[in-house]
């Protein structure tokens, strides 16, 4: 089950406005033995970087990675981010994950569209 959340998460003191996150959705992956899976998060429309975070049991939220038009990222051949932009749907795909990686997962995208200009302050 994926419980959406329809608010906006502040994730530490804000730096830029990378930092100011909509959160999209969490979900829990319980791991067992070595497991490769995916999490789907539906997104309204694609012009939007979305970020991946997540939170293991009792430790802090931790930065995966980002996926901006399209193109995808791999981090130690462990999580790697593609976009099915057909369906607005965006993929994180983990492999040889452990008990250890068992964390609640967060996508999540920026509050200002890649289309629209960031005014300076």
């Amino acid at each position: 089950m994926q419980p959406k959340i329809d608010k906006l998460q502040h994730l530490g003191q804000p730096k830029s406005y990378m930092q100011i996150l909509y959160l999209l959705f969490a979900q829990k992956r319980s791991i067992s033995f070595v497991e490769s899976f995916s999490i789907s998060c539906r997104i309204l429309e694609s012009s939007y970087c979305i970020n991946w975070i997540h939170q293991p049991t009792g430790k802090a939220l931790e930065w995966l990675g980002y996926l901006c038009n399209g193109g995808g990222t791999n981090i130690k051949n462990k999580i790697s981010f593609t976009q099915d932009t057909s369906k607005n749907t965006v993929f994180l795909w983990g492999n040889n994950f452990q008990t250890e990686d068992t964390a609640v997962y967060y996508c999540t995208r920026e509050t200002q569209s890649l289309n629209k200009p960031h005014s300076k302050k």
